[in-house]
């Protein structure tokens, strides 16, 4: 989800997909901007967010979290290297400590 400069309502294909859930549940959902994501999931660890719109599925969210199932969408992760800089993905620890680009 984006968030137009200078306001607190979220666009997007997320927060469109929560107002027709909303519709079709007839209850209603706000979704709008609830500060950077460490703090959206604080927020949701205390109870002050009911729902969080596209959060990865990961041990330990499970402990605060419910997910759909099966998950609403598919997200792939793409990873290009140098050809002198491989990690492994299959391996999973080659990847940790090196930056990513946004």
């Amino acid at each position: 989800m984006a968030r137009p400069k200078n306001d607190s309502r979220l666009i997007g294909a997320n927060a469109e997909l929560m107002q027709l859930v909303a519709r079709e549940i007839g209850i209603p959902i706000e979704v709008r901007y609830a500060g950077p994501w460490g703090r959206v999931q604080e927020s949701a660890r205390n109870g002050r967010i009911d729902l969080i719109a596209g959060a990865f599925l990961t041990q330990p969210r499970l402990t605060y979290l419910r997910y759909l199932q099966p998950p609403i969408r598919d997200t792939q992760t793409l990873i290009w290297t140098r050809q002198q800089h491989r990690c492994s993905t299959s391996a999973g620890k080659t990847c940790r400590g090196r930056k990513a680009l946004p």
